[in-house]
């Protein structure tokens, strides 16, 4: 009995024990082919992407790179890429976590994970896709941003680049100019889909939440959709002999080339957050918008800005486009506080060129009453749909309203809590997982799509109601920095087990509540606790070391199949059944 029980207990603490403690790091492997990329496991491999600048990339695993504060002196990470010779290879992070990026090189421009991308294949699109940046420190001369410093336009109009699904959580960047949470200085021939900063901090002129700048004067061909500047705070004071450069919530200047006034597009992209810039005596604070400080023939379609502006000795400032042109079915919400500014708007500041088209602002909000474009609403006629749909709004499938979502103004359908909701099937899977993934193939992992008529989902409350085959969430107040983001985004997270009706549950809420051990780590500790009852209660009754075996591989086989253990629990109990069976058939002498 005493061998057989410490055998049980063995095997359950080295099941436990994998899990817990950390795995071992590997050194990248793969050729770099697109059928056999690289992999890469930590902040080494990482810089190692600067030894081969056009091959294939994956992440195998989150990476912390908090060591890279200690790296060169100080200096640390050296951005993969220059503009001399520009990383042109291919990247997807397949959905992991990049932490605590550490650049500090003041002296240098084209600073960034990626210091500089192109691409220089004609009819080649190449990628960086799937990556989250949390926690990070990027500090550079000019062309400053959290994943990419300079996007360098390439020789052929048809060699493409394609940035998607990133996200940029909790940044501090700090440049001379042309810095953005994302993206320091973009210029031609890419496109930007499903990509946000959040908690965004930048000290520069010539800054955005999302994009530094956007110069695709000379070529054109680029294009951003569906992407989300949230909680940025900009803040710059110009030194005295010194005007500021153009900021903005979410890019700061926007150009686009002077033969398509199309050819720079941004479309359904939204932020919100406060942008602060002042200059002293006769300089000024030069193109300020909630959304962008200054753009010229590149058109903003489907946005809204929420973001608060304020400068001192301000020109050209405006609630979402500080100096220039063409906006249409866009708002701003957010507060214009001027002193000594001149040219003032609540939606534009100054008109440069044509004017777009069904814009308006809130005149109450942004106190102004004045604006070189759009038309000034009431609060209460900005939170009304009929506002907007008079003017030919789509609420069908880009808009939508409802009181207790963005504050009650209209929000963006793609990117918002209030449509989308949970499916998962069965309904008994409980291990933890990272919002979002809205796979919707219903195999067990948590889901967000949109919803089914009639479900309405408020907030990312984790506490929700069951109902057949999903759960929703109850109804608060939110804003937009409150938005679940789209698809590789994972800003947000949650375990299942805080989502199932469970009888356990309370009970493992209140031990994770009262220890600070994660709920999904309790699930297993209860589980292993389980399992080994039985595994004594069988050997009582059932005195046969198979018997034992089967029954502690058949109760890991089913908690791995509910999410709990991982595949290594139920292995090791299939290995001692086999190491039994063979003993058993050992001759004895």
């Amino acid at each position: 009995m005493r061998k057989i029980s410490l055998l049980i207990i063995g095997a359950l603490i080295l099941g436990i024990t994998f899990v817990i403690l950390p795995q071992p790091t590997y050194a990248m492997t793969g050729s770099g082919t697109v059928g056999d990329p690289y992999m890469i496991y930590n902040a080494t491999d990482l810089q190692n992407m600067s030894s081969g600048l056009t091959s294939y990339y994956e992440l195998a695993n989150d990476i912390d790179a908090s060591e890279t504060s200690t790296w060169n002196a100080g200096a640390g990470f050296v951005p993969v890429g220059t503009s001399a010779s520009p990383f042109s290879g291919f990247f997807d992070g397949k959905g992991y976590t990049i932490t605590g990026l550490y650049i500090n090189r003041g002296g240098t421009s084209d600073v960034g994970l990626f210091g500089a991308i192109t691409s220089t294949a004609a009819g080649v699109t190449r990628y960086i896709r799937n990556v989250n940046l949390v926690d990070s420190y990027i500090h550079g001369a000019g062309h400053v941003g959290t994943l990419v410093g300079y996007q360098k336009p390439p020789f052929f109009s048809t060699a493409l680049t394609h940035i998607e699904y990133v996200s940029v959580v909790n940044s501090t960047i700090s440049s001379n100019g042309n810095a953005g949470g994302l993206i320091g200085l973009l210029t031609s021939y890419i496109t930007i889909e499903y990509c946000s900063a959040d908690d965004i901090s930048l000290d520069t002129g010539s800054t955005g939440g999302l994009i530094g700048v956007m110069d695709s004067a000379t070529s054109g061909g680029t294009t951003i959709y569906r992407c989300a500047a949230t909680d940025i705070t900009i803040s710059y004071s110009a030194p005295y002999g010194s005007h500021t450069g153009s900021s903005g919530g979410f890019v700061g200047s926007a150009y686009a080339g002077a033969g398509d006034i199309a050819s720079g597009v941004i479309r359904e992209c939204y932020c919100d957050g406060s942008v602060t810039l002042s200059a002293v005596g006769a300089y000024q604070a030069y193109y300020v918008g909630g959304f962008s400080g200054n753009s010229y023939r590149t058109c903003f379609y489907d946005c809204f800005s929420m973001t608060d502006v304020t400068t001192i000795n301000g020109y050209g400032v405006g609630g979402f486009i500080g100096s220039g042109n063409c906006a249409s079915n866009c708002y701003s919400a957010g507060a214009v506080v001027t002193t000594s500014s001149s040219v003032v708007g609540g939606f534009l500041g100054r008109l440069e060129g044509g004017c777009g088209s069904n814009c308006f602002w809130d005149k109450e909000t942004s106190g102004q009453a004045t604006s070189a474009c759009g038309t000034g609403k009431l609060t209460s006629e900005m939170k009304l749909e009929t506002t907007f749909t008079n003017a030919g709004w789509d609420f069908d499938s880009v808009w939508g309203v409802f009181p207790i979502v963005n504050y009650g103004y209209p929000f963006l359908l793609y990117n918002t809590v209030y449509y989308q909701a949970v499916w998962f099937q069965p309904i008994d899977i409980i291990h933890g997982t990272t919002l979002p993934d809205r796979a919707e193939n219903e195999d067990g992992i948590i889901t967000w799509g949109t919803n089914p008529d009639g479900i309405l989902v408020g907030v990312t409350d984790i506490t929700g109601e069951y109902e057949p085959g999903n759960y929703t969430f109850p109804q608060g107040m939110i804003g937009p920095s409150d938005m679940i983001g789209p698809t590789g985004q994972q800003d947000r997270t949650s375990e299942i087990g805080t989502l199932v009706d469970n009888p356990f549950y309370p009970l493992i809420k209140a031990l994770s509540d009262h220890t600070g051990i994660p709920v999904s780590l309790w699930w297993i500790i209860i589980v292993s606790i389980i399992v080994m009852i039985a595994m004594v209660v069988t050997y009582k009754y059932l005195p046969h070391q198979m018997i034992v075996a089967l029954v502690g591989g058949g109760l890991s086989a089913f908690f791995y199949g509910m999410g709990i253990y991982p595949f290594w629990v139920p292995l090791i109990f299939a290995v001692m059944a086999l190491a039994i069976i063979l003993g058993e058939r050992s001759p004895t002498v």
